[in-house]
């Protein structure tokens, strides 16, 4: 039985209830009129046989008084009638209280049953939630990945020279692959942000983190740049095997704050003894790379702006712990 017919039985049983409570209250009455007619009917005895007495004087009875009688009648009557109807009345409220209570276990079983219905509802779109939470946060984190780098850079500006101002002065070579003003706007965009933030103060108009920047060109950039290997896309940071420790510092912050913000950086080195022109370096990657310039500018850390990749280029080229002893 659903809920609507349990809650129009219990209705109807409650008005069954109430209107037996009222027959019952009507009988109580019935038997105090029944006593207070017993109660004038003693009165009225004793009344008459206290006159007689007082009078002391013998005399034939008198004829018994019809109407005494008959109320005296009535008055138990009354009381056995009323007695005997409140016993049947009060059975049956003790039976529609019962059916009462019966119909609201089941109305309890229904309303539980619906509410742990409802639970394990709720606990299902709760797990279709955390499950498009999660779905929705790679999205956005692909998104972050794959969108506009320079709004990440750009967003992240301030922490981006708050982590490279302690390295004031060093020299980097901001790199675009590809001949100039053939490069596209994206990776262009990033450049352009990393030319102004990491340029002097004097020159950023009050935001730069004071570094010394030159502005390069790859014009033999392969596809994609980053890497340089594949056409992964990305950005590189490449100094030389010979640079000392305050530019390895300076090209750690870099790479660090870069990924940080999401926007996927790699580091390589590049050997000052594989810059002549029959060296394998210079026939792979052409004159003017970011690896020739960084092997023969020990001071300088290079940065290759590559085209946006489509995942992070950095956490694909950490090296891979051997899982096997």
């Amino acid at each position: 039985m659903d809920e609507s017919s349990l809650t129009a039985q219990l209705a109807a049983l409650e008005a069954s209830r109430s209107s037996l409570h009222s027959s019952f209250r009507f009988w109580e009455w019935i038997v105090v009129a029944g006593i207070v007619l017993e109660l004038v009917v003693l009165v009225k005895e004793y009344w008459d046989g206290w006159s007689a007495y007082q009078r002391a004087i013998i005399r034939l009875p008198e004829k018994p008084s019809t109407l005494l009688f008959g109320l005296g009648v009535l008055g138990v009557a009354m009381v056995a009638g009323g007695i005997s109807k409140e016993l049947g009345i009060d059975s049956q409220i003790e039976k529609v209280e019962t059916q009462i209570r019966g119909v609201n276990e089941q109305l309890y079983g229904v309303v539980s049953q619906r509410v742990s219905d409802v639970s394990e509802e709720a606990g299902a779109i709760q797990k279709r939630l955390d499950a498009a939470s999660e779905q929705l946060s790679g999205i956005e984190q692909q998104v972050r990945v794959q969108g506009p780098r320079w709004k990440l850079l750009e967003a992240g500006k301030d922490e981006f020279i708050a982590k490279l101002k302690p390295f004031v002065g060093q020299r980097v070579a901001v790199m675009q692959c590809g001949r100039w003003g053939a490069v596209a706007p994206e990776p262009a965009r990033v450049g352009q942000d990393l030319r102004d933030f990491l340029m002097p103060n004097e020159q950023a108009h009050q935001y730069g983190a004071g570094w010394n920047v030159e502005g390069w060109t790859w014009d033999q950039c392969p596809a994609g740049g980053g890497t340089a290997f594949s056409p992964m896309g990305g950005n590189v940071i490449v100094t030389s095997l010979a640079s000392g420790k305050k530019v390895e510092d300076a090209a750690e912050a870099l790479y660090e704050v870069l990924n940080k913000l999401q926007i996927s950086t790699v580091k390589r080195k590049a050997d000052p003894q594989q810059t002549t022109p029959n060296s394998p370096m210079v026939q792979i990657f052409g004159p003017g790379s970011p690896w020739e310039i960084a092997a023969l500018a020990p001071s300088v850390i290079v940065i290759l702006v590559g085209d946006n990749p489509m995942f992070d280029v950095a956490e694909r080229t950490k090296p891979q712990k051997n899982s096997h002893k």
